[in-house]
């Protein structure tokens, strides 16, 4: 498993209700990525480069799958060099329909995003109704999906990404992995992680073990109550009231005592 330290990871809900439903379904909603606040995400253009060398190299490697003759191969080469810039916008133009195709695919597909801390003032005011909402704490093992492959942590950056020749042709999954899990710098503070699943806008099973509910600052008695007696006899789930620090813009928990 990748990022072995990373055992624990959270979701904030602004809705109480949904919270009530995924601890008595174990079931979560994965929305497509159109419907995320920010209009970039998972809709990024790719910056593609490529050098006459880098180029080169391809034409060879193309020439070797199909059993060309290394003559053929290099008189290819020796043609395509007397038009370079029309060649190398020819690979341009590759990317470009491949970020298109994967733009494509993303739209059907649904996305839990999720977070590697629950104390975050801003996405307790933003993600959970300005405190009065709720964070749950999933585990994370190999053994669960939250430890494969299709979750893993957002990067992020200043610029669009860029793709060269051999990311292109010689990593596959590369580019729809660039888009999927690349996201502005201005977002950094969310340390957030993805779980992509091919089907969006549906419930899917959760993709690990509910060991933790976090009531925000505000999060009203009612359902702070209606939680905890959901859960009464499930040991695995710890509950957490969230507090203010002394003298700090600070939160931190303290055991929920009903």
């Amino acid at each position: 498993m990748e990022h072995p330290k990373t055992t624990k990871l959270y979701k904030y809900f602004d809705n109480h209700e949904r919270v009530l439903k995924i601890l008595k379904t174990g079931c979560i909603y994965y929305p497509k990525p159109n419907r995320f606040n920010d209009p970039f995400d998972c809709d990024i253009d790719i910056i593609s480069s490529v050098s006459w060398d880098q180029f080169e190299q391809r034409v060879r490697s193309e020439g070797e799958k199909l059993n060309k003759g290394s003559e053929e191969v290099e008189q290819k080469i020796r043609s395509l060099r007397n038009d370079a810039g029309a060649a190398i916008d020819e690979f341009r133009s590759k990317a470009k329909d491949g970020v298109k195709n994967v733009g494509r695919i993303l739209k059907q597909q649904g996305v839990l995003c999720l977070s590697t801390i629950p104390d975050s003032i801003p996405m307790w005011s933003h993600y959970a109704n300005g405190h009065n909402g709720i964070c749950i704490e999933l585990h994370r093992a190999p053994e669960n999906a939250l430890g494969s492959t299709a979750t893993r942590p957002v990067c992020y950056v200043h610029d669009y990404p860029e793709v060269s020749w051999s990311d292109l042709f010689k990593r596959p999954g590369f580019l729809s992995e660039t888009i999927m899990y690349t996201k502005s710098n201005e977002w950094k503070e969310e340390r957030e992680w993805r779980v992509f699943l091919p089907k969006g806008n549906i419930l899917h099973d959760l993709p690990g073990e509910i060991t933790g509910v976090f009531f925000g600052l505000r999060t009203p008695k009612e359902y702070r109550c209606e939680v905890a007696k959901l859960v009464r006899n499930r040991e695995e789930i710890a509950l957490w009231q969230a507090v203010k620090a002394p003298r700090r813009f600070q939160i931190s928990f303290v055991e929920y005592e009903p």
